[in-house]
């Protein structure tokens, strides 16, 4: 009694685990005819033992794909938010830089004072004339060193011209 209880077994794991739902089911009738093409015969202990291997190892198969997907998720997020983080940080030092470059104007007096502005107004006007004094001596400098004197001999209907 004891051994045919032992026997039944596989049976009713096979039973119990693949034929919750219908997709299932059919599982088990793939998993039945691999065995056959293995070589085991029909409606004998051996292809009930390699049905469930094969049911089991399916299984095995599924947790550990889902396994895997779950861990890549995890890291997918994990890097989502390890970019965000990076992303905010050089925003708040680009953020940082930007501020560091205002410089805020005093309250109490103005920083172009009628005064400076003068200063700053003589200073650009003495620049402007001291460029347009350095043009003026180029032009006449160029000008001395052009030649004066041209030459020109007729032969004929041909005039030939030289600068001297």
């Amino acid at each position: 009694m004891v051994a045919s209880i032992n026997k039944m077994i596989p049976v009713l794991y096979l039973v119990v685990f693949a034929l919750n739902t219908p997709a299932q089911a059919a599982d088990l009738s793939q998993f039945e005819a691999t065995c056959l093409d293995i070589g085991f015969k029909k409606k004998t202990e051996a292809l009930s033992d390699c049905m469930l291997e094969l049911m089991l190892r399916a299984k095995r198969a599924d947790a550990d794909m889902q396994a895997a997907q779950q861990k890549a998720y995890e890291q997918e997020q994990q890097y989502k938010h390890e970019a965000e983080a990076r992303a905010i940080e050089t925003q708040n030092q680009a953020l940082t830089r930007r501020q560091a470059l205002e410089v805020p104007e005093p309250a109490s007096t103005p920083y172009f004072t009628l005064d400076r502005l003068s200063n700053i107004l003589g200073a650009v006007g003495n620049g402007l004339q001291r460029m347009d004094d350095i043009q003026r001596q180029n032009y006449y400098d160029n000008l001395a060193r052009q030649p004066h004197n041209i030459n020109c001999q007729t032969f004929g209907n041909r005039t030939n011209c030289q600068q001297y």
